[in-house]
């Protein structure tokens, strides 16, 4: 059984558990529903991040994209509740992991320069019992294949059960695999707890970058950011550039690094490797 129809069977096999179907469950269902000549389940596209400076590729960012057969586009904001809800995002979730392996595998196999890829991980997936276990066995794979591999938390995601999902984000950390904090300074965490987060990167969120130049404010927000990120010895890559004002802004407050759609919109792997690939 083929990956796509591994993940297909165990949605279609939830789904039928949960016959009350709510608003969006339906879009979810009938990309379940798919045969192999009918065209894509889940797929995974890559946004890449750009270091502004010299034009280098920094990594990629894995996103996990969901069509019914008829080509229809699930959005994220859909289809992520109910897999939530039927029990199978942690399922799925590594069916994310393991593709964006084989995506890596296959740029390095066409020359091109191993990178980070990063994947969200949501509370949910992080507090489940066979997590850190599941994680450290596939991070022995992404090392053997010479990949770079991050995670993606919120804020939110690490607020409650503090203590346990510190040491859960230590041991990953152990592993090899690199921490990132998303939208940060849209939720509550306090700096004392980011003392604690074995993070090594956090993500300006692009309600800040959205609106540079229209409000002072906002860049003074995006400057206090990288000036904490420095002193803790923390990256930063500021999300959702889409102007070339908001580019150049970033780079003067010191924002070394960036994705948004200016860069470039998520993208398949091959497209991935038509533009990044030496020689091509």
């Amino acid at each position: 059984m083929s990956e796509r129809d591994r993940v297909g069977a165990v949605v279609r096999a939830a789904l039928d558990q949960h016959p009350a179907l709510r608003p969006g469950r339906a879009l979810v269902q009938r990309a379940a529903q798919l045969r192999p000549d009918q065209g894509v389940l889940a797929a995974v596209h890559h946004q890449h991040r750009r270091a502004h400076a010299a034009d280098v590729l920094r990594g990629v960012e894995a996103l996990l994209r969901w069509q019914t057969p008829e080509g229809e586009n699930v959005p994220p904001a859909t289809f992520i509740p109910v897999l939530e809800e039927t029990g199978l995002l942690e399922e799925v979730g590594f069916w994310l992991f393991e593709r964006a392996l084989q995506d890596a595998t296959c740029w390095r196999d066409a020359g091109l320069e191993p990178i980070e890829i990063a994947v969200n991980v949501s509370p949910v997936q992080l507090r489940h019992p066979g997590f850190l276990s599941r994680m450290k066995s596939i991070a022995d794979e992404w090392h053997r294949a010479g990949a770079g591999l991050a995670i993606e938390l919120t804020e939110t995601a690490v607020l409650r059960d503090t203590d346990v999902v510190v040491r859960t984000l230590r041991e990953l950390s152990s592993a090899g695999i690199r921490l990132a904090l998303d939208d940060f300074g849209t939720g509550h965490s306090s700096l004392s707890l980011l003392a604690k987060l074995p993070v090594h990167e956090l993500k300006i969120d692009r309600s800040f970058v959205a609106l540079l130049g229209a409000q002072p404010r906002n860049a003074a927000l995006v400057e206090a950011v990288r000036s904490m990120a420095r002193a803790f010895g923390l990256g930063t890559v500021a999300e959702g550039i889409e102007t070339p004002t908001q580019l150049q802004q970033l780079i003067g407050l010191g924002c070394e690094v960036g994705q948004g759609f200016l860069l470039g919109r998520p993208a398949g792997p091959d497209e991935i490797l038509e533009r990044f690939a030496p020689g091509r």
